[in-house]
């Protein structure tokens, strides 16, 4: 996760794909929200519209 928050630091636009059935009811963790916050970062689940 340090990785693609520090490339989008960068510029590099983030593009990453959840798979909805893991995440259903479940909160994500503080590194996901982090990640989620960080300019050029787009978090998507399955079945989501872009």
């Amino acid at each position: 996760m340090q990785g693609l928050t520090g490339a989008a630091g960068h510029g590099v636009q983030i593009h990453t794909y959840l798979d909805g059935t893991q995440l259903a009811g479940r909160e994500l963790t503080k590194v996901f929200h982090d990640l989620a916050e960080t300019p050029g970062v787009e978090l998507l689940s399955a079945g989501s519209k872009q």
